[in-house]
Order: C-alpha cells, then structure tokens, then sequence
C-alpha cells in the first residue's frame, strides 16, 4: 500500500519560492538594492553599483593617434580615455574588458569598461562602476586575446608565448599571471 502525504506540494512551491528569491538584494532605506553576501556571486564586486537595465558603453579608437575613448551610450559622456599609439589594434574584447595591443610598444593593456551583465537564464544582474586602465602585458608582437569567465590568454607572435591570467582577478584591478604555454613563435592564438 503507498501512502501519499499532502506535503509534496507545498514543499515544492516553497523551495520555487526561495529559489526565485535568492537573487534579490535587501533593500535598503531609500529602495536601492545595496550588496549582501548572498549577493556577492552574482557578479557584484566592490565599487560597483547595481542598475536596472543593461549599461551600454563603446570603445571608439582614434586611427591616427591610437587613443581609445569609453563612451557611457546612457549618458554620452566619455568615461575613460587610454592613451595609445598609431600601432594600438584591439587584440580582443569580453562583456566587460578591452584588451589593446601596441606592436610598438610590445605590450597589451587591460581596461575595464566599468559594464558587465550576470546572466542567471531567467533573469539578469546590471553592474556598473567606474571604468579604469588595470595594466599591461609585456610580449613581443601581441596579437590575439582569448577570454573565458575565468582566465584570459594573451598569445605574443614574436615569442611564442601564451600568457594566461586570472579574469576575476581584473574585477579587482589586479593582473595575476596563472602561467605561461609556449609553442614557439607563429601567428596565433591561445584557446
């Protein structure tokens, strides 16, 4: 004989319940949603600043001078501003980072665009902090930059040489080098 209990039911829609309830932030007094720990997974990092649609910001680059202007498209102001030279060329781009390879200089630099996306499937955080210049990469001949959720690779053509690094970490302005793979000099990339 099988016996069935009415708590099936109930027990599935409270955890439906909290399950959709997790994602939300407290409120705070003026109705903002301010961080918690529960929050922090979420994509949040400290200094920024939780919106309610998507930040949009473009890069535009200066052909001749090698400049790169982040362009807030809500507001149309121009939010960071790196300075390059006529050999800058954008090495690669994540939904939050530009990478800039100066062939000149031998270097790439991280910016962040201070714009970022969590998406959870069903739903969406928007981020949005200040935009900064996190560093440089130094590698002959930079060429290709390859991101995932959690590292980036940067592969140099003059060496050879992949250099993989932390992607969380630029969250926090730091670049920490994971390590290296070198297959010897070609045009590449690192995936």
């Amino acid at each position: 004989m099988t016996r069935t209990t009415g708590f099936a039911a109930p027990s599935a829609a409270l955890i439906a319940l909290l399950a959709l309830t997790g994602c939300q932030g407290q409120q705070s007094a003026n109705g903002a949603g301010s961080p918690s720990q529960s929050t922090a997974p979420h994509g949040y990092v400290e200094g920024a600043e939780e919106a309610d649609e998507p930040q949009l910001r473009l890069a535009v680059s200066d052909a001749n001078t090698g400049a790169v202007w982040v362009v807030d498209l809500l507001t149309e102001d121009v939010v960071e501003t790196v300075e390059g030279s006529p050999a800058t060329t954008l090495s690669g781009a994540d939904s939050r980072y530009l990478y800039l390879g100066d062939g000149e200089a031998g270097t790439v630099t991280a910016v962040d665009t201070g714009a970022w996306t969590v998406d959870h499937g069903d739903h969406r955080h928007y981020y949005k902090a200040e935009p900064k210049t996190i560093g440089e990469i130094d590698g002959a001949d930079p060429a290709h930059v390859v991101s995932t959720p959690t590292e980036v690779a940067f592969f140099f053509d003059g060496e050879g040489r992949a250099k993989i690094y932390d992607r969380s970490a630029l969250g926090d302005g730091e670049l920490t080098q994971l390590g290296t793979v070198k297959p010897g000099a070609h045009h590449g990339v690192t995936v």
